[in-house]
């Protein structure tokens, strides 16, 4: 059984995804990505950075208005998975879409540092929820 959050993030996504696949260029972007990582092994975003860091994989990993649609139950389900479980929700559109193929191959060949982004982004939206006053049994 897959993640239901994921599953519907990804459903949600696709749309928004395949409009954007159609209008850049793939490749370039995904080797733009892994020039960034190789780069930067160590990466995390900085809350008050003057530069705009976030906005190389914000388009593939983060929607902030699904996530503050979750329920706390969403918050819980989503909070306790892993970036692998985000994979997996891919995998049935990959046969169909080469564009979707290339992203999940991309995220399983660097899924150290997806992963350890993954991690990072998931405190502090955390951090972000205890500070509104949301909270969920972890």
């Amino acid at each position: 059984m897959g993640n239901p959050v994921w599953k519907v993030f990804v459903n949600k996504q696709m749309p928004i995804w395949l409009e954007w696949f159609a209008n850049i260029h793939l490749k370039s972007y995904l080797e733009m990505c892994e020039r960034f990582i190789l780069a930067y092994p160590y990466y995390v975003p900085k809350k008050d950075s003057e530069i705009d860091d976030k906005g190389l994989f914000e388009k593939l990993m983060i929607n902030e208005e699904f996530i503050d649609s979750l329920s706390d139950k969403g918050v819980f389900v989503w909070y306790n998975s892993d970036f692998y479980d985000f994979i997996d929700e891919l995998t049935p559109y990959c046969e169909e879409l080469d564009e979707i193929n290339k992203i999940r191959s991309f995220f399983i060949k660097y899924d150290w540092w997806f992963n350890r982004l993954y991690k990072y982004l998931r405190n502090e939206l955390l951090d972000y929820y205890h500070s509104q006053g949301r909270s969920f049994v972890l």
